[in-house]
This record gives structure tokens, C-alpha cells and sequence, in this order.
């Protein structure tokens, strides 16, 4: 289960909206905690991110708030296969983009502790290249690495809790795009001691 403020990195929507989604149109159904925070399941999270990409690309919330998250996935698929062609078109021929230079660029920011550097260069691969070149060739380095700066920062506590829940939240972004590809037959498996 997963508190409102890791929802809305995971998904990128405000924690206000995903209040507002709950209250005027019933899109979850978070249970609460002993202290009356709002907890959400993985199934949640997934929808919630399904809901935001839709109403991203001009859907109304009223409107598919209430769908199940399979339907809202097929939705998504059938109006996204176009533009998602174009996407990876585009990454195919952007130069721009140099995702070894990233990779040392988001070392460089946990060594140094800046993990909004760390967090930007994130999103900036993730428009960039695909959810398996991304876990192959960003986030299974950067595992390694921060067991290392996990170990020497040891008394940083909120630096490791930080580290960790951005680390995540991409992580399950990452498998939730994989996953959403129903004609995929590729399987993925990821194992760390995050949040250990």
C-alpha cells in the first residue's frame, strides 16, 4: 500500500487532484491507515496513471473515471498505438538523447546527494527510450551504485528514504508501461532490496 505523496510521483498527478478524482468522481477507493491517511493499492496506482495519460490526451475524467482499469487500458492502447509509433520513431532518430552520458549524469547526482538532478534526468530518459532499454540500461547500473551510497550514507536516513522512493516510483512506472502492452511477449523481472 502506498501513501497519497508516492501516488503522485508515480503517476505525476497532484495529491489535490487525486483527492478531487476521489471525491467528485469515485475514481478510487484508497482504504485508510490507523491515521486516516489514504493508502493505495498497486491496482490503484495503475489506474490513477492509466487516468491521468487519458485525460492528458483530451478525455474528460467524468467521463472514464468509473471504468475498471482494464477497460481504461484498452482505451488507452487503441487511441495511443499511433502516436506510440511516432514516439519511438522519434526516439530512434534523436540524436539528442545519449543514454550513457545520462546513466553519468544520475551517478554523478547520487554520489552528490542531488536527487532533483537525479529525478529530471529520469524523466528526461524516460520520453526518450524504451521501458526495457531504460531497465537495462539505466536502472540495473544504477542499483548497483546506490547499495554502495546506501552502505557509505548509512546515517542519512532521509537521503536513503528519498534515493529509495524515487527509485520506485520510476521502477514501477517502468513495469506498469511493459505491462500495459498486452501484445508484448516479453517478460521482465526485477529484483533489489529497495525498500527493504
Amino acid at each position: 500500500m502506498y501513501n497519497i505523496q508516492f501516488v503522485s510521483n508515480v503517476t505525476g498527478i497532484n495529491a489535490h487532484t487525486i483527492r478531487a478524482w476521489e471525491k467528485r468522481y469515485g475514481a478510487t477507493n484508497p482504504v485508510r491507515d490507523k491515521n486516516g491517511r489514504r493508502m493505495y493499492s498497486d491496482h490503484e496506482v495503475q489506474k490513477l496513471d492509466i487516468l491521468n495519460k487519458l485525460v492528458e490526451i483530451g478525455s474528460s475524467i467524468s467521463d472514464i473515471a468509473k471504468l475498471e482499469r482494464s477497460q481504461l487500458a484498452l482505451v488507452l492502447d487503441r487511441y495511443t498505438n499511433k502516436r506510440n509509433v511516432k514516439d519511438k520513431l522519434s526516439v530512434v532518430v534523436r540524436p539528442s538523447y545519449d543514454w550513457e552520458e545520462s546513466l553519468k549524469i544520475m551517478k554523478k547526482s547520487i554520489r552528490s546527494g542531488d536527487l532533483l538532478m537525479l529525478n529530471r534526468e529520469f524523466e528526461r530518459s524516460e520520453l526518450s527510450i524504451t521501458s526495457l532499454e531504460f531497465l537495462n540500461n539505466i536502472f540495473s547500473p544504477l542499483l548497483e551504485l546506490t547499495s554502495e551510497v546506501s552502505t557509505v550514507k548509512s546515517e542519512d536516513f532521509n537521503y536513503n528514504t528519498n534515493l529509495n522512493a524515487i527509485l520506485k516510483s520510476k521502477l514501477i512506472r517502468m513495469l506498469t508501461q511493459i505491462k500495459a502492452k498486452k501484445s508484448s511477449k516479453k517478460k521482465v523481472l526485477v529484483s533489489s532490496g529497495i525498500g527493504t
